[in-house]
């Protein structure tokens, strides 16, 4: 008897091209008018945001932003702050990019370097790190089963994930905080930070509903 082998066609994910590139972040930054003169900088710091990724061809293409933020003191004592984006776009170069791949980005700061060239100038210095992971869906044939010659077969189900999009998306997100009574009132915002969790993912007809904090 004829040994027949069944095939079945699964999707899987495949990594095209994984890696690490260094962007690097110089810039000379004169202060507004409305900030005071510099008498000597506490802190600066450089967060990285990516803003968009894609492949066009054999390109890979990152661009994003850098928002700087130095805290000094001023010549009448006081603590303020400035802060400023600085955008930048990397690119790199790998043949062999399938149509519209998934391409994943983290960003890390990687160093920074301020100085005060002038009360009123920065002499930035820095680089910011670029893991990029592009992972692309093939379809694979694998045995599902064998008949015949009186062949037998030990059989499991398996769970298969394949990626069917990637994308994002900036919405605007704005809240009024008020002071308790029992605090001073403010002189001037030295820093601020925001975090976002994500609490509940839900697919409705097509749709990506994400509810968070």
């Amino acid at each position: 008897m004829e040994l027949k082998i069944l095939k079945e066609a699964v999707c899987i994910n495949k990594t095209i091209y994984e890696g690490m590139v260094e962007q690097a972040v110089d810039s000379d930054v004169t202060l507004p008018d409305y900030c005071p003169d510099i008498l000597r900088i506490l802190k600066c710091t450089m967060t990285p945001r990516i803003t968009a990724s894609q492949t066009a061809g054999d390109r890979i293409t990152v661009d994003g932003s850098t928002l700087l933020r130095a805290i000094y003191v001023t010549e009448n004592g006081k603590v303020h702050c400035y802060e400023q984006s600085i955008p930048f776009s990397k690119f790199v170069d790998e043949k062999g990019l399938d149509t519209n791949p998934c391409v994943y980005v983290r960003a890390k700061t990687e160093y920074i370097n301020c100085r005060a060239v002038s009360p009123r100038r920065l002499d930035i210095h820095g680089a910011v790190s670029l893991s990029i992971k592009v992972v692309a869906k093939h379809t694979q044939d694998i045995m599902s089963n064998a008949q015949g010659a009186g062949i037998q077969t030990l059989q499991k189900n398996i769970e298969l994930s394949s990626v069917i999009g990637n994308s994002g998306r900036a919405f605007p997100l704005t809240d009024v905080v008020e002071i308790g009574a029992g605090q001073p009132p403010m002189s001037q915002i030295i820093r601020t930070n925001a975090f976002a969790a994500v609490n509940e993912i839900k697919i409705i007809s097509n749709k990506a509903m994400i509810k968070g904090d």
